[in-house]
């Protein structure tokens, strides 16, 4: 039978579906995954199909997740990302740190909470000062072993008050974007609005307020825009 944890890390997202859901370019996305032989980068995901690099779980979209905001966001070398990862590979064990480590940053570095203090994983274990908790983090919601279980995305740009109405998670509809507290998927109440359906029919039929359906059509609309 398997655990939630095994759902975590089986391969079910391809390149450029998480990267709608991370709000990521999708080549750069690809580069994180497979590296880049032209200029000897070595990959930073460790992806989850073994036979296909370009096949990601639901740990890896995390990672993108917070790829997106150490990178793109708060502009933090790729340089020093890797270091961090490589340190923290080593010092947990894990082969996906960005996302089973609970990782914060100042801008400028990259640190991790471990042992009940924060350590700059891009220094290679130098103790630091605290540093503000992102608005990334927010997005992730942990179980009591530190495992992502929910991942709430952006569906309003990267904004600190995006609300929670829109949640994933690899244990409901396959990973697909759904209403919290339903199994109702986005993309299936964004097929019908373009095939005609009205807001109040969708919300008739559905039994959902107006502004959830608008926060489900908002949540597709963002991750096309974004591919």
């Amino acid at each position: 039978m398997k655990t939630n944890a095994n759902i975590s890390y089986e391969p079910i997202y391809g390149i450029q579906e998480a990267a709608r859901y991370v709000h990521a370019n999708p080549q750069a996305l690809r580069t994180w995954v497979m590296g880049a032989e032209s200029r000897r980068l070595p990959p930073v995901l460790t992806p989850a199909g073994l036979h296909d690099a370009e096949k990601l779980s639901f740990i890896n979209l995390i990672e993108a997740h917070m790829l997106v905001a150490l990178r793109v966001t708060h502009r933090i070398s790729m340089q020093k990302i890797r270091t961090a990862v490589e340190w923290l590979k080593k010092e947990t064990g894990s082969l996906h740190p960005l996302a089973e480590c609970q990782i914060e940053t100042d801008g400028i570095s990259v640190f991790v909470r471990h042992l009940g203090m924060l350590i700059s994983a891009d220094e290679k274990g130098q103790i630091c000062i605290q540093s503000i908790i992102e608005q990334f983090l927010k997005r992730i919601e942990r179980d009591e072993h530190g495992l992502p279980i929910f991942f709430y995305p952006f569906t309003r740009g990267i904004a600190e008050d995006c609300p929670k109405r829109i949640v994933i998670s690899p244990t409901i509809c396959h990973g697909r974007p759904v209403i919290r507290g339903t199994r109702i998927a986005t993309k299936e109440l964004i097929e019908r609005f373009y095939a005609g359906d009205s807001f109040s029919d969708l919300a008739d039929d559905y039994d959902l307020t107006p502004e959830l359906i608008e926060e489900a059509l908002r949540c597709e609309k963002e991750a096309r825009k974004a591919a």
